[in-house]
């Protein structure tokens, strides 16, 4: 089992503990199991917050090699016409 499969199933057992030891009705169990197990689809276990906090922080070293790579690239097209 993989690292992310074992989180997943750690996830959802603790889950299910919670609601079990809450005491949490049947109907309202079933709708929380379906959005931890829709969100774990859409997402793979990545937390999205951390993503996009280093995205921000990536962002102007990306920008800075496209640009570069745009000129480098630019100059040379101009100079094959």
């Amino acid at each position: 089992m993989t690292s992310a499969t074992a989180k997943y199933h750690d996830i959802l057992n603790s889950v299910r503990e919670f609601m079990k030891l809450h005491e949490v009705p049947k109907a309202l169990s079933e709708r929380v199991m379906d959005y931890v197990v829709s969100t774990w689809a859409m997402t793979k276990g990545i937390d999205q917050d951390k993503v996009s906090v280093l995205s921000v922080y990536l962002w102007p070293a990306v920008a800075e090699k496209r640009e570069r790579r745009r000129m480098c690239f630019g100059n040379a097209l101009r100079q094959a016409r």
